[in-house]
């Protein structure tokens, strides 16, 4: 972790970025065409961050986000054997499809900007030059200072960008503790490169960023069949075991069966059961972050989430597991790590089997409150390190 003591050293090389073309010009001295080069780099390097953007952007809709409108157009028109061997695969859209797109948009942009700086940019410079010329040495540090203002404000963007980038594709839970304890990356992101980016990907719904999950592991309730196999990471949490956790009651049990009791197939009955949920239970910020700092003080599992209406991943996943079983469905409870659109973290989910399409569904109803989670086929692009807790009927 990049910390020393309580020092954010992050937010110190952020800083070290802003600050470095700034102290840069305000050293050297002012040549001939100095003006020009340095309005030339910066133009180049708001070329970059543009296209940075626009890459990452148009990845996220045109392969993560291609439910209708343009995005689906063109996801369609892709060649199939190009699609599917693009599906589920984040590397090879990380190494491949956004450094396209972005060699792309800098062709694009640059038919723009050459007339720009030969018309425009040039003659304004040259003007320029001959009034900073005729002012005293110290006014061109100043000015020559505040001309690097702009080009560190997008090394920082574009630093900050990448990092983002590179934190979802690639999960690292050193980076990901980085990035959410540092005030300026956070500072950044949230105010530059969030609002342009923003998808049905950032769910403003957080998962546990202290491998809460991880932590409650089956200490003290071993037996031989446990130790000869993977001891099931969250057997007890929060001091609860599943099988408490989706304990259920007869309002939960009659709720089920009223809402499918018009259905015949399977897979209708868990769609109505999952968006139920959805709808009617909201996320408890308050006690995530009472888990996350404290494990033991909360209350957890189906029948609190019905009765409160509001909990964590856990709960919801809890509560659809009841549900299904009221109601005669095959389901499981999986943990792993979700993308909530600024970080990966400890999550869980459901997935649920339809006897008449004999397959199992991924359900996250959780997440449902930002968009359709529900046999979704890019479930698979924020969700990972998929880990069967346990499996009912």
């Amino acid at each position: 972790m990049i910390f020393l003591g309580n020092i954010d050293i992050l937010s110190i090389i952020i800083v070290v970025i802003f600050l470095a073309p700034i102290i840069f010009g305000a050293v050297r001295k002012f040549k001939q065409n100095g003006l020009f080069n340095l309005l030339n780099g910066i133009i180049y390097t708001i070329e970059v961050l543009i296209c940075l953007v626009l890459s990452v952007y148009l990845s996220k809709m045109i392969f993560f986000e291609n439910t209708k409108g343009i995005f689906k157009k063109i996801y369609d028109f892709i060649p199939a054997f190009i699609r599917n061997s693009l599906i589920g695969n984040n590397v090879l859209i990380f190494i491949v499809v956004i450094p396209v797109i972005f060699v792309v948009s800098m062709v694009l942009i640059s038919l723009i900007t050459t007339p720009l700086m030969i018309y425009v940019i040039n003659p304004f410079s040259d003007y320029l030059d001959k009034k900073i010329k005729k002012t005293g040495t110290i006014k061109r540090h100043i000015i020559a200072a505040l001309m690097g203002i702009p080009t560190g404000l997008c090394f920082v963007i574009i630093v900050v960008l990448m990092l983002n980038v590179y934190s979802y594709f690639f999960y690292n839970p050193n980076l990901k503790s980085i990035l959410t304890n540092s005030y300026a990356y956070q500072l950044i992101y949230r105010n530059t490169v969030l609002p342009v980016i923003d998808s049905s990907l950032v769910k403003k719904i957080p998962v546990l960023f202290n491998d809460s999950f991880k932590k409650i592991t089956a200490s003290g309730n071993t037996n031989n069949s446990q130790t000869q196999n993977k001891i099931k990471i969250i057997e007890y949490f929060n001091g609860v075991t599943i099988e408490e956790a989706v304990k259920s009651n007869s309002q939960i049990d009659n709720k089920a069966r009223d809402l499918v009791k018009t259905e015949k197939t399977e897979t209708m009955k868990a769609y109505l059961l999952y968006k139920w949920i959805s709808e009617n239970i909201y996320y408890d910020y308050d006690k995530a972050n009472r888990i996350v700092n404290k494990l033991n003080d909360v209350k957890s599992g189906s029948i609190v989430a019905y009765e409160s209406r509001k909990g964590i991943c856990f709960d919801y996943s809890c509560l659809y597991v009841s549900m299904c079983r009221a109601v005669n469905l095959k389901v499981r409870l999986i943990t792993g790590l979700g993308y909530s659109g600024l970080s990966w973290g400890d999550h869980s989910w459901n997935e649920v089997y339809s006897r008449e399409e004999n397959r199992w569904i991924s359900v996250d109803a959780t997440f449902g409150k930002a968009s359709n989670y529900f046999d979704n086929p890019t479930f698979g692009n924020d969700h990972t390190d998929r880990d069967l807790q346990q499996q009912w009927q």
